[in-house]
């Protein structure tokens, strides 16, 4: 791309405890079984670069389940991210941040990423990837010509790969946008929502 377009920017964390952070998914008596992985406690963070939707695709593809994007960028000289506690008790070091929203910022200067969730539950209507983003070109207009990634979730389109079946669909999926004013995310997500409501996509869900 043109050399004076700065790239969009986001924080890779390459996990050390646990080595997992994904979800993992097991068949059992071909039903697919959810684990939920072990909070992240130890980590290297990473500055990725991609000059384009498509290339921070590309990024997400190449992730292993060691590794978990953070949007933001972290605090100057931060290397490694521990508990809050590990960090007061090493001292608080500054190559070390927690996992904490204070400890991580929008940088003004460069493009940055926007995820929107689509996660039903049950009894919560059901849409296509085309069907929300058609929502959402409708009700906010700023959104109305921009190029949106779409990608399925981790519980989507799980296959027993020993008989070649498929044992869950398409349950949620994620949308990106590439946003150029990167601190504008947290009031554009805020809009959406609202507007959303507005247009009558709302709906509550009660926790238990």
């Amino acid at each position: 791309g043109d050399a004076a377009t700065p790239k969009g920017v986001c924080t890779v964390v390459t996990a050390r405890s646990p080595a997992t952070v994904s979800k993992i998914w097991r068949v059992v008596g071909g039903v697919a079984r959810k684990e939920v992985a072990a909070e992240l406690t130890a980590g290297d963070l990473f500055t990725s670069e991609f000059g384009s939707l498509d290339e921070f695709g590309q990024l997400l593809s190449a992730l292993g389940p060691s590794n978990c994007v953070i949007y933001g960028m972290p605090a100057p000289g931060a290397q490694h991210i521990i508990t809050p506690e590990a960090w007061k008790k090493a001292g608080k070091p500054t190559d070390c941040i927690s996992r904490t929203k204070d400890n991580f910022i929008w940088d003004a200067t460069r493009p940055a990423i926007l995820m929107l969730d689509h996660d039903p539950q049950p009894g919560m209507p059901e849409y296509t990837p085309d069907e929300v983003i058609g929502h959402l070109r409708a009700g906010v207009p700023c959104l109305a010509d921009v190029d949106m990634l779409t990608i399925p979730s981790a519980s989507s389109l799980i296959w027993n790969t020993g008989t070649d079946e498929c044992v869950s669909g398409l349950k949620g999926f994620r949308i990106y946008v590439l946003v150029d004013h990167a601190p504008s995310i947290p009031a554009l997500g805020k809009y959406i929502v609202d507007a959303m409501w507005a247009a009558g996509h709302g709906v509550y869900a009660v926790s238990v």
